[in-house]
């Protein structure tokens, strides 16, 4: 049995554990203060630990760093999809500051921590969800072979937020290079997304013969309105098309949106879709330029569609600034 008990303002764990004939009472402090949210927390962890112990055997934990611990389960990992190696080295990267630490010494604290420093750095909310979400299951093998007596990753819910999901722009940045250093292909397409504000069936649907270098235009078929539609062709989006090799007719060879599963796999593990691209793109123009400029950007038939989803950035941008 395990229970929880409060010492010096702050939740503990106990347990009883039998090893060589003989009890003992393993003690470790969960680094929550004692108040009635934390003692929810503290519940589940409480009801894990009883799980643990009494499916699992006796712990003798092993004494291991957690670079040594990480490159252990990483190279179980190697054995998987290139993808989804790379994603939990990512993850995992977010610990680096304590690989000299044992890892049985890593504390929901120590947890914390990373938390907060992801924040400082600006990452979003379902990023540092998704990086998590990785670091626990590295701590459940860990869990598993006995490095540690529990797992000190807890996920947070999502808060619900239902405005516009926007990228920063060292988020951008970060899965720019991610893709770029994979697939080629990849990195072009979400380059021409973040730097156009198309949907991505839209992109998929223009040919060569669609861009007009001379009058810096592309024409489009709006696959949402079946209308077709000339945009802006920035500086930025001319440059990548440049770079692109003209092997078909179509700027990418992808024969349907299905054929976009594993990119979009990816994209899903920093937090974002394809459609968040467009969003992040019509914030920073929301930003520059007047409604019904934006409204012929982002090609909104109705300039409620603007209003709704980009003007009351805009405002909420300003509210902060006047709100002295």
């Amino acid at each position: 049995m395990a229970s929880i008990f409060s010492k010096r303002g702050e939740l503990w764990l106990g347990w009883i554990e039998h090893q060589n004939g003989s009890k003992i009472h393993p003690q470790i402090n969960l680094n929550l203060v004692d108040n009635k949210q934390n003692r929810k927390i503290a519940l589940e962890i409480k009801k894990k630990k009883e799980y643990e112990l009494k499916h699992t055997e006796i712990f003798y934990v092993k004494k291991l760093k957690v670079a040594e611990a990480k490159e252990t389960f990483l190279e179980i990992k190697k054995k998987k999809k290139k993808n989804t190696f790379l994603i939990y080295d990512y993850s995992l990267q977010k610990l680096n500051n304590y690989d000299e630490k044992f890892i049985n010494e890593i504390s929901k604290k120590d947890i914390d921590k990373i938390v907060e420093i992801l924040k400082t750095e600006g990452k979003k909310e379902q990023s540092i969800i998704t990086y998590l979400k990785h670091i626990k299951i590295f701590f459940d093998y860990c869990l598993k072979n006995k490095l540690v007596t529990s797992n000190p990753v807890i996920i947070p819910k999502a808060t619900i937020n239902n405005v516009v999901k926007v990228i920063s722009d060292d988020e951008i940045k970060e899965i720019l290079e991610y893709f770029r250093e994979r697939n080629k292909k990849h990195y072009y397409l979400l380059e021409l997304l973040n730097n156009t504000g198309l949907r991505v069936s839209e992109l998929l649907s223009i040919k060569w013969e669609d861009i007009n270098f001379n009058k810096k235009t592309i024409v489009i078929r709006n696959t949402k309105g079946n209308r077709d539609e000339e945009i802006i062709l920035t500086d930025t989006a001319e440059r990548i098309l440049n770079e692109m090799p003209r092997v078909n007719e179509r700027l990418f060879d992808y024969k349907s949106r299905q054929s976009l599963k594993g990119i979009k796999r990816e994209l899903a593990k920093f937090g974002y879709s394809f459609h968040d691209f467009r969003r992040t793109f019509g914030t920073r123009c929301a930003r520059i330029l007047k409604p019904y400029e934006l409204k012929k950007v982002m090609r909104h038939k109705d300039i409620r569609t603007t209003d709704k989803y980009y003007i009351n950035i805009e405002l909420d941008e300003i509210r902060s600034k006047i709100n002295f």
